[in-house]
């Protein structure tokens, strides 16, 4: 069914967009939001799991250019593509939205929280280390018990002890071992309905002692590797999570340095479990996005302020909202519920 909505969208960001008399506020609408999967598939950027121009930034693919190298020397590394080329590669015809004079390619902004949280960076990260302390594969006993399911009771216990000496707020649920990694060989990833971007984030510092706990008993080349991947997402998120709306120099720098570590010791991982036979350190294409691009986009905003985040609160309020638009005026009363649960939900956003 064709989506009519946007040509009457565009024509209302155009009309805010004017000179307002004074006392009469407008807006410039600067960036664009949605996850991956859906400017791939509606507005037509080149796919995430294409084997050739896979990225809509550079000219990273499978092959030539593999998207999945992280060193300084990546062939894809200097092929940043300038907006007419970024233009011309959209898929026809147009969506209305790219079709517009308004948008290019500092317009659409790689959602964090899709790109590195929930079924990103973070739950590849995340799960791996797991899986290497919980399964035959461990070096040393960081998580201890003689069996699996003993050291998953630890993981849980330990994991809990965590969440209240630190009064983390965005739990994840006990682990079971489809969690993480299901018996019939898939990637290790953390997967389950109650696995959301907002507790995936915050298991990162835990991942980080256990893992600052194991390189301690035992430093192999794998342990130390993992928590140099560890020690750069964390560092990461400190940097988008602590950090102003706008990154200045040295942070954007540190940013940078974090990615690149993160991409260096995650490839180690990665060869080195394919090496061994195993399916290991996954690398997906949304990593090419987070590790290659993150911090170039970072120059702009600080992607904390642009990902597609917003509270339950919100949603159900901007629901209500669009709702009452598609029947008829509101009510006085009716319309100072909404904007007072819009403004709660606004302010949950903006905390979290």
């Amino acid at each position: 069914m064709e989506d009519k909505s946007w040509p009457p969208l565009m024509e209302s960001f155009e009309k805010l967009a004017e000179t307002k008399p004074e006392g009469v506020w407008g807006g410039i609408l600067l960036f664009f939001g949605a996850d991956l999967e859906y400017v791939c598939n509606k507005l037509g950027l080149p796919h995430f799991n294409a084997a050739e121009d896979m990225c809509s930034l550079c000219l990273a693919n499978t092959t030539t250019m593999p998207h999945n190298n992280y060193h300084d020397d990546a062939d894809w590394r200097g092929t940043e593509v300038e907006n007419t080329t970024f233009l011309e590669r959209l898929r026809r015809p147009l969506h209305a939205c790219v079709a517009h004079p308004w948008f290019n390619i500092f317009s659409y902004r790689h959602d964090l929280l899709h790109m590195c949280d929930h079924h990103g960076v973070s739950s590849h990260v995340c799960a791996n280390i797991l899986w290497a302390h919980l399964s035959g594969e461990r070096e040393g006993h960081a998580l201890p018990g003689d069996t699996k399911d003993d050291r998953l009771a630890f993981l849980n216990d330990d994991v809990n002890g965590f969440y209240s000496a630190n009064h983390v707020r965005n739990r994840l649920p006990p682990f079971r071992e489809e969690n993480i990694k299901d018996p019939h060989g898939q990637w290790p990833v953390l997967k389950g309905n109650n696995v959301k971007a907002a507790n995936t984030r915050a298991l990162v510092p835990y991942i980080l002692a256990l893992q600052t706990r194991a390189a301690d008993m035992v430093p192999s080349d794998k342990n130390m590797h993992m928590l140099k991947v560890i020690e750069a997402l964390n560092e990461v998120y400190e940097i988008i999570y602590t950090g102003p709306c706008f990154l200045g120099d040295d942070l954007i720098s540190a940013l940078e340095k974090n990615l690149k570590k993160l991409g260096r010791h995650y490839q180690w991982l990665s060869v080195n479990a394919f090496n061994a036979g195993m399916a290991r350190w996954h690398t997906v294409g949304k990593f090419h996005f987070t590790l290659g691009h993150l911090a170039k986009q970072a120059e702009l905003i600080n992607p904390r302020w642009v990902q597609g985040y917003a509270s339950e609160s919100m949603v159900g309020s901007t629901s209500n909202i669009y709702g009452m638009s598609q029947s008829g005026p509101w009510k006085a009363g009716a319309q100072k519920v909404v904007m007072t649960k819009y403004r709660v939900g606004l302010k949950l956003m903006m905390e979290q």
